[in-house]
């Protein structure tokens, strides 16, 4: 079921690390990732780069990667948090 998930929009692409399943992620107050964030089906008329290190809402299915401990939330939409 779908539903709201607030925190922080940060980027996983780090210089010289190996590339993580995917680009983006939430991550909560103390700044530890909580969820990855896949976006392949949000449509946007903005940039998705002015998102990161804000607050927002995303409102989405979450889900377990198999064999991980991750959670993946697949996004519907994507606000910023005021």
């Amino acid at each position: 079921l779908p539903r709201q998930f607030a925190g922080r929009f940060v980027s996983t692409r780090k210089a010289f690390t190996p590339r993580r399943p995917y680009d983006y992620a939430l991550a909560d107050d103390a700044g530890r990732r909580f969820a990855y964030l896949d976006v392949s089906k949000l449509l946007l008329t903005e940039q998705i780069e002015k998102y990161i290190d804000h607050s927002v809402v995303v409102f989405g299915g979450a889900k377990t990667v198999p064999d991980s401990k991750d959670i993946v939330i697949t996004v519907e939409t994507l606000q910023l948090n005021k």
